[in-house]
């Protein structure tokens, strides 16, 4: 009832995550976002720290240029 409020769209899990893995795995323009929403689900919602830092550091390795990718990552890392 609280989504339909919120207007949040329904979804099936375990189908948008295989999607972004598709895409991470071979897609060319949206690979990039698709790793950084893989980022963001494994950090806040599936609690898998150490893979959403790899996923981090191989997105400050491919656009080095990008400082949200080495900022994010410093800050991820800082209280290691």
């Amino acid at each position: 009832m609280l989504r339909f409020f919120l207007l949040l769209p329904g979804g099936d899990r375990a189908r948008g995550l295989i999607a972004i893995d598709k895409t991470r795995a071979s897609g060319a323009v949206l690979r990039g976002e698709a790793d950084f929403q893989r980022y963001v689900i494994d950090i806040w919602y599936e609690h898998k720290p150490e893979e959403a830092l790899a996923i981090l550091k191989s997105l400050d390795a491919r656009y080095p240029a990008n400082p949200i990718w080495s900022t994010a990552h410093r800050k991820a890392t800082a209280g290691s």
